[in-house]
């Protein structure tokens, strides 16, 4: 086989291989978060007295990391307060891309339920 030949199909091969490891990761990713978030919801975890930064913060991550950037009006003025600040949380993290997102709602959640 011709030596340049195979330098192309290994060149090839390497770079499918990469592909996959950083698919297959990002997908880790996407099922750690879904998974932690279910946890959140279901499980209870989170302290009761949790202050409400810390829990605002928690939701607009966990917005920015399923859906992205905020995709809904902002709440009217009479529009009860927490909605608002559920709202302008989830706007603060505009432009974050999902990734870091679920990266950080990660760390989060596990910080807030003490692991």
């Amino acid at each position: 086989m011709d030596q340049n030949l195979k330098k192309s199909k290994i060149k090839s091969l390497n770079k499918n291989y990469k592909t996959l490891i950083i698919t297959q990761m990002e997908g880790d990713l996407e099922t750690n978060f879904k998974n932690l978030a279910a946890r959140v919801r279901d499980e209870d975890k989170i302290p009761k007295d949790t202050p409400d930064d810390d829990m605002l913060e928690l939701y607009a991550l966990f917005k920015q990391g399923s859906i992205g950037d905020v995709n809904i009006d902002a709440p009217g003025m009479f529009s009860m307060p927490k909605t608002k600040a559920k709202f302008y949380a989830w706007e603060k993290k505009k432009g974050m891309d999902k990734k870091t997102a679920m990266e950080n709602y990660i760390q989060h959640a596990k910080k807030l339920m003490g692991e």
